[in-house]
This record gives C-alpha cells, sequence and structure tokens, in this order.
C-alpha cells in the first residue's frame, strides 16, 4: 500500500482506539487517568474479564510504515539548534522544538525553519507565534528601561562596625567591651 492510504488508515484507528484507563481511577481521588498496568493476583482488568476496561494489546496498532509519523506523512525530529535544523529534509521531516529551549533561541529557529521551508510540528502558526512574541518582548524592554529611569539604584546599607560606631560616638557599654576585647586580641596575636 502507498503512504497515504496507510496514513489514512492510521488516523481511522486512531479515532476508534479507546481510552485506556488506570484500574479503580474512578474510586481513588489521587490516582490520574493515564494507564498503569494492573499488578493484582485477582484483578479482572489483568485478567481482561468481559465488562473491567479496555487492555493495551498489539491489535491496537497502527500500520509500522507510518507509525511515527505526524498526519501529514512527515517525520518528527528533534531540534535543539539552527545547525540541526539546517541537516533536516524539508520534504519528509520535520521539526520538533525542544522543550527546554529559551525564547530568544526558539526565536531564531523559527526564523530559520521560516527561511528553510522546514515545518514546525509544535507550533500551529509560527508566523503569528514570532509577531507576538518579539512584541512582547519589545514591551518588556520599554518596562526595564522606564523601571531604571524612575528609580536610580540604591546602595545596600552595610551594617556598621565597632569601629564605625566609636568614630560617631554613639557606644554602649556593651559596644564598648567588645572593643576593648577586640584591641586586647590584636595584641596577644600579633606576631613577634
Amino acid at each position: 500500500m502507498n503512504k497515504e492510504t496507510l496514513l489514512k488508515i492510521k488516523d481511522f484507528l486512531n479515532r476508534k482506539r479507546p481510552l485506556f484507563k488506570r484500574q479503580n481511577y474512578g474510586l481513588k481521588k489521587r490516582l490520574e487517568l493515564k494507564w498503569r498496568a494492573p499488578k493484582g493476583s485477582q484483578s479482572k482488568l489483568r485478567r481482561k474479564k468481559k465488562g473491567h476496561g479496555n487492555y493495551p494489546s498489539v491489535g491496537y496498532r497502527g500500520p509500522r510504515a507510518v507509525r511515527c509519523l505526524t498526519k501529514d506523512g512527515f517525520e518528527q525530529v528533534i531540534v535543539h539548534n539552527t545547525a540541526e535544523l539546517c541537516a533536516l529534509h524539508p520534504k519528509s521531516q520535520a521539526a520538533v522544538l525542544h522543550s527546554g529551549l529559551g525564547l530568544k533561541k526558539r526565536l531564531a529557529i523559527i526564523e530559520e525553519a521560516l527561511k528553510l521551508g522546514v515545518k514546525i510540528v509544535n507550533i500551529k502558526n509560527p508566523q503569528e507565534y514570532l509577531k507576538q512574541q518579539r512584541e512582547s518582548l519589545k514591551k518588556k524592554r520599554q518596562e526595564k528601561k522606564q523601571k531604571a529611569k524612575e528609580k536610580p539604584k540604591e546602595k545596600p546599607k552595610k551594617k556598621e562596625s565597632i569601629e564605625g560606631k566609636l568614630e560617631k560616638e554613639e557606644m554602649s557599654e556593651e559596644d564598648k567591651k567588645k572593643q576593648e576585647k577586640l584591641e586586647k586580641d590584636k595584641v596577644l596575636t600579633k606576631p613577634k
């Protein structure tokens, strides 16, 4: 069979495939809907009894030739930088932007993908996304400049040492005792 018919079959099977729900997910609040294999020896779901939920098996898989492809028939490749993007073949491969990318690097990769004609899977409309992110960056920069103009940076106040208090002559009795002790220590620890 050719690729287009296999993709149609895959799409049909994806729509037909049931949800595989974790055992007792509706009885306990902490359990999520995502699938976990039942381990119990008497589990009806593990023994695949009727009426106890669907159990994943090989028969639910799609055709092997188009198994990891997108709906359009592109092979998905994770991209971390522009060099990896340049290595892609635009007619058969599509880019998936890595989730750990920063905004500047992400924008640079999207620009390069638009130039090369490479499809990006995890962004619906790359041109609109670029436009929105650039506008938000400009706004942030303007706000930062305004804040810098409004408030001059204040130097953090240092805690005054005992010597500084001596100069101001605002020492209490405790501070005087500490000062005397420091002077004795200096005398005692002087090298000969």
